[in-house]
Order: C-alpha cells, then sequence, then structure tokens
C-alpha cells in the first residue's frame, strides 16, 4: 500500500494545472458557442411566429372565401367596391378583413390576359380578401387571397 501511495505523489508532481490563459480561452470559446445557439433559437422562434401567423390569416381568408363563394349573387349591378359581402368570420382581435369586389377587364395575369367582352363580363366578380394584422405598429398586411364568382343563369 505504501507504494501506491508514493506512485500517485511522484505522478502529481508533473502536473502544474492550468493556466489562465487556457481558461479564458476555454470560457471564450463557450460563450461563442453560446451566442450562436441564442441567436439561431431566436431566429426559429421568430420563424415560427411568422409561419402561425400566415397560417391563420390564410385559414381566415379561406373561410371567407367559401362563405361568399356560397352566397348568391348581389342582383344589383354596382355591387362593387368594398366590404360588399358582410364579414362573417369570427375575426380574432389582432386581425382586420378587407373584401374587395370588382369586375374584372379580363381575367389571367398581366402577361397574358383574356379580354372580357359581351354581356357575360357583367355577371363575372374579382374577390379579393386580404387580412391585416392590427396593433401597436400600423396595420401590416398578413395574407391575400382572390377569385372569381360568376352568375349562372
Amino acid at each position: 500500500m505504501r507504494w501506491l501511495r508514493k506512485g500517485r505523489i511522484r505522478f502529481l508532481r508533473g502536473q502544474r494545472g492550468i493556466s489562465l490563459i487556457e481558461t479564458l480561452v476555454a470560457v471564450a470559446i463557450l460563450g461563442a458557442v453560446g451566442v450562436v445557439f441564442a441567436s439561431s433559437m431566436d431566429t426559429a422562434y421568430k420563424s415560427v411566429a411568422i409561419l402561425d401567423e400566415k397560417t391563420q390569416a390564410e385559414a381566415l381568408a379561406r373561410s371567407q372565401l367559401d362563405q361568399i363563394k356560397g352566397a348568391p349573387y348581389p342582383e344589383d349591378e354596382s355591387a362593387q367596391g368594398t366590404n360588399v359581402y358582410l364579414v362573417t368570420v369570427n375575426l380574432p382581435p389582432q386581425y382586420s378583413m378587407v373584401i374587395n369586389v370588382m369586375r374584372p377587364t379580363c381575367i389571367g395575369e398581366a402577361d397574358d390576359c383574356t379580354p372580357l367582352t359581351g354581356p357575360e363580363a357583367v355577371y363575372i366578380q374579382q374577390i379579393t380578401v386580404s387580412i391585416f394584422r392590427t396593433g401597436s405598429e400600423r396595420d401590416r398586411p398578413v395574407f391575400s387571397v382572390s377569385c372569381y364568382k360568376s352568375k349562372l343563369e
């Protein structure tokens, strides 16, 4: 047993411990890793919040469009403008909705637009539902979707 203690003492004689510079370098590396991790977690949190907001706004807009599609076509020839169809979806307090109805002059993208002519053009409406985020900052758009509605005869 005595020889075991002498061996241990000889083994520890060569060790001097760690220096202050080694400790500072280790703490600096650990701090840099911590900052990168915290930054990535913050970015992920913001991304999830934005995605959740857009998903909720899309669901609100789509449900309103479904109700508008099921509503009867307005008999009034001048049924155009903002909020012609009543908002029937229960909106959370942080959102507002604008429904814009207009008669399109053509259907399609700007580059490939088919002009509407004749009496059938009177029975087509382009309906745009836009969802806005309200709050301390000014209202900002979150989601907008458009569709066409026609009166069948």
